[in-house]
């Protein structure tokens, strides 16, 4: 199987996202699982954690043990590396005619829009590593997981009286 590349559209901008060669794909599948594997376990503890009465207190414990693992973790060093990494096989599509290489342009083209950065960053991420992520039963848990908290909105608590009707039982009747 060949090294394949595939585009994303992140805002106004079209990257072709190339997969790392194979011992560099390697290098920085460690990397991540160094940081991001105790993290995994750190939410999953938090969903165990305190025995809370409903799923979005378990899943935002959850989240926010995850959060505080990753945070303690990851430093600028760890997110250069990456992002030098990926530029390096990303090219920005400018028209037909016209690509750039993505580490040629970097700090002007990401300023002030970390969001996009970060948005590029998980993009490579699919395309570099969909296989391990997605195609074990082990590793097939992320994704179901992502889709979970991508559509998880906690529900607000109730703080004054019910204004629903009583129950049919407790009516009176004519």
């Amino acid at each position: 199987m060949a090294i394949e590349a595939k585009e994303r559209r992140i805002g106004g901008t079209l990257y072709r996202i190339t997969q790392l060669p194979a011992k560099r794909g390697r290098a920085m599948l460690v990397r991540f699982i160094r940081l991001l594997g105790p993290g995994a376990g750190s939410f999953v503890g938090g969903l165990a954690r305190g025995n809370k009465p409903t799923l979005d207190a378990a899943l935002g414990l959850g989240i926010a043990d995850a959060m505080h693992d990753l945070c303690s973790r990851i430093d600028e060093q760890d997110l250069a590396t990456i992002c030098d990494q990926f530029a390096e096989f990303t090219v920005v599509v400018v028209s037909r005619d016209v690509e750039r290489r993505l580490n040629d342009m970097f700090d002007d083209h990401f300023a002030g829009k970390y969001d996009e950065m970060l948005m590029w960053l998980k993009a490579c991420c699919e395309v570099n590593f969909a296989s391990f992520f997605g195609g074990s039963s082990v590793g097939a848990v992320l994704p179901k997981l992502m889709d979970l908290l991508s559509r998880w909105q906690p529900q607000p608590t109730s703080t004054g009286t019910s204004t629903a009707s009583p129950a049919a039982s407790t009516m009176p009747t004519h």
